[in-house]
């Protein structure tokens, strides 16, 4: 028994680190192409205003395998298990459409194994507090991600395939917007 347990302690340590890391963040100085590639968050619409507010949440969801050339496996998108990214405040110009994002760990895609990954971004000050129940949100396309192996550059856990997209409003929430606005129009005009 004495000669098992140093031989489990191993494994568990091996196995460890055969999990494939990321660098989970969009920030323009952190990539050697800097600002070559729009990798911001825009409200609305992409190359309008750019987000901030650490009400705004990014979490990257991620599969297994190239979803890409397999649509079927984006139905199998599943949110990495660290916290949620949040967006800079809105106090200088380089922080805008960004999230403080950091090293991520995925639980069942290896070093070396090809994944599809996905950004999604929802606005949470409402106390949402994840993107399927928020009214607005919004989604970057699909793009491929492999971790590298142990130990990586820093500039190999970047995710290089993310490109600019925006989030927007639910049109349910465009639409409950626009009957309180009546609302108080029919109310005022009554007066």
């Amino acid at each position: 028994m004495k000669k098992l347990i140093p031989f489990l302690m191993l494994v568990g340590v091996t196995s460890g680190f055969s999990q494939g890391q990321v660098n989970f963040n969009n920030l323009p100085a952190n990539f050697t192409d800097g600002a070559t590639v729009d990798r911001f968050v825009y409200l609305n619409t992409v190359g309008g205003t750019k987000l901030s507010g650490t009400n705004f949440l990014a979490q990257l969801y991620y599969v297994a395998g190239n979803g890409l050339a397999d649509p079927t496996l984006l139905g199998s998108l599943a949110p990495l298990t660290a916290a949620p990214g949040k967006f800079f405040a809105s106090t200088t110009t380089s922080r805008l459409g960004v999230w403080q994002g950091g090293t991520r760990t995925f639980s069942n895609l290896g070093e070396g194994v090809q994944g599809t990954l996905m950004v999604r971004v929802w606005d949470g000050g409402d106390g949402t507090i994840d993107y399927a129940h928020a009214s607005i949100k919004g989604e970057s396309n699909p793009f491929l991600f492999t971790p590298p192996m142990s130990p990586p550059a820093p500039d190999q856990l970047l995710t290089y395939g993310l490109r600019a997209f925006a989030v927007t409003p639910e049109p349910s929430a465009i639409a409950l917007g626009v009957l309180g606005i009546a609302g108080l129009l029919l109310i005022r005009r009554r007066k």
